[in-house]
């Protein structure tokens, strides 16, 4: 009895379980699906800019041209610029193949079917996004310790372990069985020799058998302590994964204002020289060197929010709760 018992409650343990992995496997696809969809916003957002660059470079190519045939600047001041302007329009193209790779991919994780993509290709709805009113570490790890995968899985494993070692031990316990027969209809037998109803208790009791019950208790125990002692380790290295992303998460906020900074300083220093080149009190590298910062500033800032993104899905995943990645969304760039 205690056996059927116990076994019961193990199926039903082992089902839990298996529902909880399954979960597991759902929020690693999510996850999945975060860093491809976000990786091509970013590839969006980048090739806008560097459209942007390529166009002012254009714009400042012409400018050079002007001044070169009314003598005011050399060939070589007019060559420079024509590198960076190859420069730029190669930079756009291998944006543009990179977002068609994950364009692609995308495809692939949301299943979306061909006559589908060309009838109505994929729009992305979110861009990226940072959003400075995010809870504290605290909350992050409260939710980690009630909601994340690996503690519901090791609670399990724990009571699994437990309920296998009462399994075990109740191997010293006699086996009772009770046994009835009622007999319905019977032709020419005498009840002396096969009565109509019969009952009676069955007990078997090991007394003996060479240790081996023992044997598989200690086995238990040091099969559990194994258990438990891996499902501790892997509790640390959730709780070092969470605050390395939280680290993470809070770093791209500071480096995101800071470029915030940088992006407008830039913006006026392209200004200065732009305006300096047509008065013919600037060369062109130092035009050049200017939009180089401006278009490096803005892509540090795409990149970073992009980080911030990833960081934020990968701490809901790993506390357990994806779907409390959306109602981050806020902010977008």
């Amino acid at each position: 009895g205690i056996k059927r018992i116990y076994a019961n409650k193990l199926a039903n343990n082992n089902k839990i379980l298996s529902e909880i992995n399954k979960e597991s496997v759902g929020a690693t696809k999510y996850l999945e699906l975060a860093n491809t969809y976000f990786s091509l916003s970013l590839t969006e957002s980048m090739i806008k800019v560097l459209e942007e660059t390529h166009e002012m470079t254009k714009n400042h190519y012409s400018q050079a041209v002007k001044l070169e045939n009314v003598g005011m600047f050399d060939k070589a001041e007019r060559l420079i610029v024509k590198v960076a302007l190859d420069e730029s329009d190669r930079n756009l193209k291998s944006a543009e193949n990179q977002n068609e790779v994950l364009r692609n991919a995308l495809i692939k994780i949301i299943g979306q079917p061909s006559s589908e993509i060309i009838s109505s290709p994929i729009i992305l709805s979110t861009s990226l996004f940072l959003n400075e009113q995010i809870p504290s570490l605290i909350w992050f790890k409260d939710m980690m310790r009630k909601n994340a995968f690996i503690y519901k899985q090791s609670e399990l494993h724990e009571d699994i372990s437990k309920k296998t070692l009462r399994i075990s031990k109740s191997n010293y316990f006699p086996i009772i069985s009770v046994f009835g027969k009622q007999t319905i209809a019977s032709y020419q037998v005498p009840k002396n020799l096969m009565p109509n109803t019969i009952a009676g208790i069955n007990l078997t009791w090991d007394i003996f058998d060479g240790l081996a019950r023992e044997r598989n208790i200690q086995q238990t125990k040091i099969e559990s302590e194994i258990i438990a002692e891996t499902q501790q380790n892997v509790k640390n290295d959730l709780e070092i994964a969470v605050d390395e992303w939280y680290a993470k998460l809070v770093q791209s906020t500071i480096n995101a204002k800071d470029l915030q900074s940088s992006l407008e300083l830039s913006e006026e220093v392209y200004k200065i020289r732009k305006k300096a080149f047509a008065e013919g009190l600037a060369t062109s590298q130092q035009v050049l060197d200017a939009l180089n910062l401006l278009n490096k500033t803005k892509l540090l800032l795409l990149t970073t929010y992009y980080e911030y993104d990833i960081a934020l899905a990968h701490l809901c995943c790993l506390c357990g709760i994806p779907e409390y990645f959306e109602s981050f969304i806020d902010n977008e760039l």
